[in-house]
């Protein structure tokens, strides 16, 4: 199972479970907070990806919000109501 590097899952532990390999996606903050982040509270109908088009220009730069927010494994976790950090565009490397 390669994990490739600069990926956000780089350091993640591969675990064999029932003789299947997986990744343990309990992820370390990798965007500690900050006192010029954001904390934003996610409302219905709010995307990560169209949020991280607008704050880093590139939809695919979602990952950054969720790696800032490691307890959430993919966008469909966050329900309206959670608070969410959002690291500045610049401290992120896109």
């Amino acid at each position: 199972m390669p994990i490739y590097k600069g990926s956000r899952y780089e350091g993640s532990k591969v675990v064999i479970e029932d003789g299947v390999k997986s990744l343990d996606f309990r992820r370390k903050r990798k965007y500690k907070e900050h006192k010029d982040d954001r904390i934003i509270q996610f409302k219905r109908g709010m995307r990560l990806d169209l949020l991280a088009k607008e704050l880093y220009g590139d939809l695919q730069a979602r990952w950054v919000i969720l790696d800032a927010n490691p307890e959430y494994y993919a966008p469909d976790e966050i329900e309206p109501g959670d608070y969410l950090v959002i690291p500045t565009p610049e401290r992120v490397d896109v």
